[in-house]
């Protein structure tokens, strides 16, 4: 566990960094960290939950040669991950599966920082996202979390009213993992108008809009979860929950929200959507809950915000202190107990890097 530990420390430490760099030298230091997070999740060797499944689904890609590659049906479905494994391996045959998890973890990793670059507090929140969206999404989900680096590049565009530019960034993610088309709803919700009865046809509309998208999903997450006797959805309960606590931080500084800081009416339907499937887990089990957890990747970056948001508000140097640490304290606990009692995390450990194989 100590390489993640290490990751918890350096992260701590910038916290409470009061030394003042540069322009340039923050620019340096960014890149530093893109590279250094890069090679820890890219390189890793024999890690995350789906390392043996995207091992024996993809490796018969390293079988074709490129025309083969643009002409198989099979590859038309999330093309630009197979795109990279047959790259991959044209580089390396040995090694192809790592240079994919690299080019996969750098693609996530340089969205993320450039996402983090926009608010304040970047330190903490990014401190609050390495259990999660680092350790358990970026080295778990590899093509999910290349579809979360080019949401977080979105959602800088929809800020700025760049619709167009959003709707490409989404359709680009999609070559990675379709999931991403939730976020179209995102600019569905900016630009309806909420008067009188509308409010219902956009609700008809999304359901319309996503049913279709999703029903593939959970299908595959039902076919996968329900060969096993007892499906495990405690962790998805735990992170929905935490999901819930953010939420109601929202809605309590909700009614002083600037525009300017993010569009408003996109974090109401977010946090929203974070209630709604929280209160589910007291009705629904198994593949379902499953499949709300692997959405609400696609709203982790909306915790971040409220969390920026919420530090800004706060005055005194003192609740800043306090509030930092409860933060700090909440994320180190969530990653000790999913260590310890998360039902896949030993999936996780030991930490093995192919430069020190």
């Amino acid at each position: 566990m100590l390489p993640y530990h290490l990751i918890f420390l350096l992260s701590f430490i910038s916290i409470f960094n009061q030394i003042k760099f540069s322009k340039n030298i923050k620019s340096f230091f960014y890149l530093i960290i893109i590279f250094l997070l890069s090679i820890f999740v890219g390189l890793r060797h024999e890690v995350g939950g789906d390392w043996i499944n995207y091992q024996l689904s993809y490796s018969y890609i390293t079988k074709q040669n490129f025309y083969e590659f643009i002409t198989s049906p099979l590859n038309y479905n999330e093309f630009g991950y197979k795109l990279i494994i047959l790259l991959s391996n044209t580089l390396s045959n040995k090694y192809f599966f790592h240079i994919s998890n690299y080019i996969s973890a750098l693609i996530f990793v340089f969205f993320f920082i450039n996402f983090l670059k926009h608010f304040t507090y970047k330190s903490l929140i990014f401190f609050f996202s390495i259990p999660y969206l680092i350790i358990v999404v970026s080295m778990g989900y590899t093509r999910q979390s290349i579809a979360v680096g080019f949401l977080l590049l979105g959602l800088l565009y929809i800020n700025k009213d760049k619709d167009i530019k959003f709707i490409f960034i989404i359709l680009l993610g999609s070559m990675f993992h379709k999931t991403i088309l939730f976020g179209l709803s995102f600019l569905i919700i900016k630009h309806l108008n909420f008067k009188k009865y509308n409010i219902y046809l956009i609700l008809l509309l999304i359901f319309f809009i996503l049913v279709p998208l999703y029903t593939s999903t959970f299908i595959e997450l039902a076919s996968n979860f329900l060969s096993e006797k007892k499906i495990q959805t405690s962790g998805a309960k735990i992170r929905l929950f935490i999901n819930l606590l953010i939420a109601i931080v929202y809605f309590y500084i909700r009614k002083d929200w600037n525009n300017n800081f993010y569009n408003k009416r996109i974090m109401d339907y977010s946090m929203f959507l974070m209630v709604i499937f929280f209160f589910f887990t007291f009705f629904l089990e198994g593949p379902i809950i499953s499949g709300f957890d692997r959405i609400s990747v696609y709203l982790f970056p909306f915790n971040l915000i409220v969390i920026s948001n919420f530090m800004t508000r706060v005055k005194s140097n003192n609740q800043k202190l306090f509030f930092s640490f409860i933060i700090i304290l909440f994320s180190y606990l969530f990653f000790l107990i999913w260590s310890y009692y998360g039902s896949y995390s030993h999936f996780w450990f030991p930490y093995q890097n192919l430069l020190l194989l």
